[in-house]
Order: C-alpha cells, then structure tokens, then sequence
C-alpha cells in the first residue's frame, strides 16, 4: 500500500486538500481519503510531495494512427492545406512502421494520461492498444463523399468496429461525408440504446466560409472528391445545430476544436441540452490555424469542457499539461482547479468511464498523477511545471 501526500491534492470530489492523504494499494485503487487540514503529522511510510496531486488525465482526441508524421505537415496553413498535406504523406509511405504508435501511447502514458479518445480509420494501431496499460475508446470515423458508395464504407466501418469491443463509429465531420452516408449513420447511432460520438467541428475558417458562402480553399479541396458539389446550397446557420437535433438525447456527443464556434452558435446548441462535450486541442489549433476558440463564452454558457492533443502531425508533444499550460498562458483568469477539471472527470464523463476514472475517490482506480514547479503564490502553473505519474 502507499501513503501519498502533496500541498494540495485536487480530488474533483471534495475542495482542494492542503496537505492531505491519499491510501491506495497495489493495484492503483483508492482505499481511503484523509483530509489533515493541513496539519500533516510524521506517519510511517508516508511519501510527500512538492506540487499538486490530481487524478489521471483523459485525452478526449488524438490520432495516434498518425504519429509517424510528426515533424513532416507545415505549420499555420490552414485547415485544407493541412489535410491535403497529410493526405500526400499517407500516400508516399508504402509502410507503417508501428514503432511510431508505441512510441506515442508511451508517450502519453509517460504524461500521466491514463485513458484516450482515439480517432481511427483502420486496425494499424489496435495491436498497440491492445497491450497498453493506457484505456482507449476508438472512434472509427466515416468518411466518404460518393454517394454510391455510402453503403460499402459503412458496412466496411461495421466489420472495423466488430473486431474491437472498446469502439464506436462516428463521422470525421460534416463536411466529409455525403447525405447518404450522414442518414445511414443517424440511423444507426438512434437505434443504440447509449453511446459516445466525436466529430470535428468548426475547426477552420475554411469550413465556415464552405456551409455559408459555397466558397473558400475547403470548398475547392472538396470539390475534387465531390462533382455535385456546386448544387449544394448555403446554410444560413451551421449544419452541427441541425445534426445535433437529430441525435437522440441518450447520446454522449464531443464536438472537437470549435475554433470557430461562435457566441450564437454556442447559445444554439446550449438550448438543446443534449449531453454535449467542448474537447478543445490548443496547440493544434494554433500549429494549423493560429486561433483558439471562444472559450469564455463556453465558459459563461456552462459547457461541459475537456481536452485533447490531437496527432504529432499537429502538436510535438502528446501532453495533456502542455494543452493545460497553453490555455492558462492564453486565458490566465481560468483558475487552474478548473483546468484540471477539464482534463479528468470532464473527459470520463464524455468517454463514460467515470466510474473508474476522474476522481480521487474511493473504490476508483484513477491514476494518480503530480503536476511539480507550482506557483502557489499566483496559484498557477509555470512554464516548467511537469508532470510525474506517482501510479
């Protein structure tokens, strides 16, 4: 059993301990919680630590199929050249070497992530998952703009998902897939009794500038791929809003990157109190685009906010703390009690494995991590906070 105590412990269940003690045994589970109060007496065997303890971290969205190409997508060129660019890369590398996705599930383990929303369009990286001590749900992504093909690429994603018992299908984003495609997936998603979906959204200005005026580089890169693309007619809002009330209200839905999710459309989609989630991914939204969402305005709206790192082909790292430290350098009102918030129990609430994760609680298994160099004095993080995974 270890005995573990720091300056302030973030339970996500209690107020900030000062000072307080957490038991666990062996097998990384909770047995009892002791609030000192913050007079912390000699006690055998007890390990103290210099910073804050907070659960395990969630990672609401990567890509981990696509960390062989870290280091090889330009930086700030918006969203279709970005795609366009790690479409050309895929295309030029005859094999994937699964040495880059075990790198970067230690990766995330070694920063104290200890569960994962994955995006994936194929079984490469379920090897790896598989035999990680890290907890995945895959998000299997429909794609595809030929209409005539919609029942061939849905049936293919079926057979995907069969051969993974921790996995949904999802959609990449609303501009991806063609109407046939989007109403065999509503369909479907209805007919379930619960589940977890994740879709890209308002992630560019390019996408705005698509559904609203029928025009900028997104709506030339698609029409490559989609002939009638030009008989499509403008939304005078959005598309997600009209999605989001066709999705039954048993349904978890994380809307990822929002970079350009505006105040109205945000106020929309707080009206339909569906159990919606905000997954933000700063760093990659400033490596593709150079923005950051309207953060205060899901903040004021009482959105349901986590965090995600997205792939190496948008970030350098794949670190939760990192998303954290980005944020609180860009918004440095949000109290960092709040952030972590964001980066646990709101991230195992999206993915439904609160039961286990998100909390110091007992009877949970949360991991437990210890963020160090904390500014106590402005309660903040500081550019060399770290994180070490205590268990």
């Amino acid at each position: 059993m270890k005995k573990i105590s720091a300056h302030l412990i973030f339970t996500n269940t209690y107020k900030p301990l000062n000072k307080g003690i957490v038991y666990i045994d062996d097998s990384g589970k909770i047995i009892k919680i002791q609030d000192t109060t913050g007079d912390l007496k000699d006690e055998a065997d007890l390990e103290f630590y210099n910073g804050i303890i907070c659960p395990g971290f969630i990672n609401t969205h990567c890509h981990i199929e696509l960390s062989e190409l870290k280091d090889k997508i330009r930086k700030k060129t918006g969203l279709s050249t970005f795609i366009s660019d790690v479409n050309n890369e895929k295309k030029q590398s005859s094999a994937h070497d699964l040495n880059y996705i075990l790198s970067a599930d230690l990766n995330m383990y070694n920063n104290g992530i200890v569960a994962v929303a994955d995006i994936s369009n194929s079984n490469l990286s379920l090897p790896v998952k598989n035999n990680s001590k890290i907890y995945y749900h895959t998000f299997y992504e429909l794609l595809g703009l030929d209409r005539t093909k919609a029942e061939k690429i849905f049936s293919n994603y079926l057979e995907l998902k069969a051969k993974n018992k921790n996995s949904s299908l999802t959609i990449h984003s609303l501009y991806s897939l063609s109407n046939e495609l989007l109403q065999k997936f509503i369909e479907y998603i209805n007919s379930l009794d619960n589940g977890i979906i994740s879709v890209h959204n308002q992630e560019s200005r390019d996408e705005i500038d698509y559904f609203k005026y029928n025009s900028g580089k997104l709506y030339e890169y698609l029409k490559n791929f989609d002939l009638s693309i030009n008989k499509k007619s403008r939304c005078k809002e959005h598309p997600i809003i009209d999605f989001i009330k066709k999705i039954k209200s048993n349904i978890n839905i994380l809307l990822v990157h929002n970079t350009f999710s505006s105040e109205q459309d945000i106020i929309k989609l707080k009206k339909y109190n569906k159990k919606l989630f905000f997954v933000l991914c700063p760093k990659s939204n400033i490596y593709i685009e150079g923005n950051l969402p309207d953060i205060n305005t899901l903040i004021t709206s009482d959105m349901k906010i986590c965090m995600g790192t997205d792939s190496l082909a948008s970030n350098d790292t794949l670190s939760i703390l990192e998303e954290i430290k980005t944020l609180q350098n860009n918004f440095p009102y949000i109290k960092i009690e709040e952030l972590i918030k964001w980066a646990t129990i709101n991230g195992a609430e999206a993915l439904q494995v609160d039961s286990r994760f998100g909390k110091i609680e007992t009877g949970k298994s949360p991991g437990i991590n210890l963020i160090t160099n904390i500014d106590f004095t402005n309660y903040a993080l500081t550019k060399d906070s770290q994180v070490i995974r205590i268990c």
